[in-house]
C-alpha cells in the first residue's frame, strides 16, 4: 500500500481534500465502466476523446508545429468510499525548534494486483473521467514511458451521498458556463488537437473564408466570432462531413492536385464557381443575405448535398468545373422539377401559396426534409440532363 498525504479543505460544513498522486495509480482503482455504458452520476464515456487526451499526454499532437506539452493542470474530482477513505493521525511537527502537534489526513492506495483486487468500485470519478482513463493500462499510449514522472491534481470527496455526487457533477458540469463547441473547435485547431476528417474540413473553411472572391468570405464564424446572419464553422464542417463534400475532395481534388495547398487552392475556386453560380441564377448575395432560404444554414444544407452529384456528372461529361459550365448544369432546374425559375428551388422565398410550393417551403424547415428534397431533386435533374444530351447526339 502507498501512503498518499492530503490536504483538508472546509466549505460550509463540508469537508474535502486536494491531493497529489499519479493518474495511472488512480486510473488502476477506477469504479469500471465500459465505453458508452450508461452510469447513475455520470454522462457515458467515449473511447475516441480518451484516445485524444492519451495521445496529447504522450506529446503525439503538435502545438504550432511542436510537440505538445501534454499537461493536464485541471484537477478531476473523484469520491472514495469503503476500506479506501480519508484516514487521520496526530503527527508532531517541529518548527524552528517548537514542536506542536496537528492533524495529518491520507489515503492508502493499493498498488499490487492482489491489493487492487480488495478495493475494486471503491474510487468513483465524479468529473473528469476521460482524463482520468486516458491513463488507464488499456489506453495510456505505449510511448508514454512507466518511469515518466507525472502528478496531477485531485479533489477527493470521502464517502458523500449519490445526492451530493449527483450535485457535484451538475455543479460542474451544467451549472458553469459552457464552451461552445465552436470556441472549442478553434482551441483544438490551436492546440493541434483536431484530427483526420476533422482538421481538414476545417482548412478547407478557413481558406474558403479568407478569399475575397469567395462568397462566403468573412461569412463563417469561427471561434468565438459573431456574425450577422453567419454559419458556425462546426454547422458547415458537418454538413461538409455528412453530405459528400469532404468525401469529393479526397477522391477528385487530392488525387488531381496531390500537393496539400494546391490541393486546397483549387478545391476553393471549384467551391466559389458553384455557389456563385446559384447567386446568379437565383439573384441572391451571400455576402449580403436577405430572408431567402438558400442563403440560410438550410439553404447550404441543400446546396452541398447536390454539389458532389453535379461536380461528378461535369467531370464524366468532360466539362471543367467552371463557372459557366455549373451555370449551364443548374439552368436544367425549372424545366426538370417544372419549376418557374431556378430561385423557386427554394419555394418559400417566392411568396406562392400553391400545393407543391408550400410542401418545398416545408421542407427546408427540418434537415431530414431537406436532405430528401435534395436527393429527389438531383436525380430528376440528371435525368432530365442525360435524356436531354442523348435527344442533342441524336
Amino acid at each position: 500500500m502507498k501512503k498518499i498525504i492530503v490536504k483538508k479543505i472546509k466549505q460550509k460544513d463540508i469537508d474535502f481534500y486536494s491531493m497529489v498522486a499519479d493518474p495511472r495509480l488512480v486510473a488502476k482503482l477506477r469504479r469500471k465502466y465500459i465505453a458508452g455504458e450508461k452510469q447513475d452520476v455520470q454522462r457515458p464515456w467515449i473511447e475516441k476523446k480518451v484516445g485524444e487526451i492519451s495521445e496529447y499526454v504522450a506529446g503525439k499532437t503538435k502545438v504550432e508545429g511542436k510537440k505538445s506539452l501534454g499537461l493536464i493542470p485541471n484537477s478531476p474530482i473523484i469520491n472514495v468510499k469503503g476500506g479506501l477513505k480519508v484516514q487521520c493521525e496526530d503527527i508532531t511537527i517541529n518548527t524552528n525548534g517548537e514542536t506542536k502537534k496537528e492533524k495529518q489526513y491520507y489515503i492508502m492506495f493499493p498498488e499490487t494486483p492482489e491489493e487492487i483486487s480488495k478495493h475494486e468500485n471503491e474510487l468513483e470519478i465524479i468529473d473528469g473521467q476521460h482524463r482520468i482513463i486516458a491513463f488507464d493500462i488499456d489506453y495510456i499510449d505505449p510511448t508514454f514511458s512507466n518511469d515518466t514522472i507525472y502528478e496531477m491534481n485531485f479533489s477527493v470527496f470521502n464517502n458523500i451521498s449519490d445526492n451530493q455526487r449527483k450535485e457535484l457533477f451538475m455543479v460542474t458540469n451544467e451549472k458553469q458556463d459552457k464552451v461552445a463547441t465552436n470556441l472549442l473547435r478553434y482551441i483544438k485547431k490551436s492546440l493541434g488537437l483536431l484530427v483526420g476528417d476533422d482538421e481538414i474540413t476545417y482548412d478547407l473553411l478557413e481558406a474558403i473564408n479568407r478569399e475575397s472572391s469567395s462568397p462566403l468570405y468573412q461569412r463563417i464564424m469561427f471561434g468565438a466570432d459573431k456574425i450577422k446572419k453567419g454559419y458556425q464553422e462546426t454547422q458547415v464542417s458537418k454538413i461538409f462531413k455528412l453530405y459528400g463534400v469532404k468525401r469529393f475532395y479526397d477522391s477528385k481534388v487530392i488525387p488531381a492536385y496531390p500537393d496539400p495547398k494546391d490541393a486546397i487552392n483549387n478545391f476553393v475556386t471549384i467551391f466559389n464557381n458553384y455557389l456563385s453560380s446559384w447567386e446568379e441564377l437565383s439573384n441572391v448575395s451571400f455576402q449580403q443575405p436577405g430572408s431567402d432560404t438558400i442563403t440560410k444554414i438550410s439553404g447550404l444544407r441543400y446546396l452541398m448535398y447536390v454539389f458532389p452529384e453535379i461536380c461528378e456528372n461535369l467531370i464524366n461529361n468532360k466539362q471543367k468545373l467552371l463557372k459557366e459550365n455549373f451555370k449551364s448544369f443548374l439552368s436544367n432546374y425549372p424545366a426538370a422539377l417544372g419549376l418557374e425559375n431556378i430561385k423557386c428551388v427554394f419555394c418559400d422565398d417566392v411568396g406562392e401559396n400553391t400545393g407543391d410550393a408550400v410542401e418545398r417551403g416545408l421542407a427546408f424547415r427540418g434537415e431530414g426534409a431537406t436532405i430528401a428534397l435534395a436527393k429527389k431533386d438531383i436525380q430528376v435533374v440528371l435525368g432530365y440532363v442525360s435524356n436531354e444530351q442523348i435527344g442533342g447526339l441524336l
